[in-house]
């Protein structure tokens, strides 16, 4: 009886330590990430910058030498314990809409890949995406 009663508390514990680590990652998210271009020449004096606004609103903003663009979305991140976090992402366009898999998230560094497409679709849906944290 008490074995039983201990492994009821371990687990408790390890399901809150868990679930309380995600809300800690999913409010971490919040701010200015710049997107590391993986190609090998960069477009010359270009940045994207997501803004995460802690809510659900997502701003991406490409600036360029002349001009900046400003595209409106929104985003939503969830988790399950023992599973990777993912993004869903909607109002950027096809090349960015879909559902991502955060593949790493620490020490200023995200990187997402997209598993989905925003019709549901996981043909042709495959993007990876690096960003780096702005202080």
């Amino acid at each position: 009886m008490n074995r039983i009663v201990i492994n009821i508390v371990l687990l408790s514990l390890i399901v809150l330590f868990t679930s309380s680590c995600k809300k800690k990652s999913a409010a971490s998210l919040q701010g200015d990430w710049e997107l590391i271009y993986l190609q090998e020449t960069t477009p010359a004096g270009e940045k994207e910058i997501w803004n995460f606004d802690g809510t659900t609103k997502l701003e991406k903003k490409i600036i360029k030498l002349d001009t900046t663009i400003v595209i409106t979305g929104t985003y939503y991140y969830y988790s399950k314990s023992m599973a990777k976090d993912k993004i869903s992402i909607a109002g950027l366009g096809n090349i960015d809409d879909g559902i991502y898999i955060v593949q790493k998230f620490k020490n200023g560094t995200l990187q997402i890949q997209r598993e989905e497409l925003s019709d549901g679709s996981a043909e042709g849906a495959f993007r990876w995406k690096d960003f780096s944290k702005k202080e």
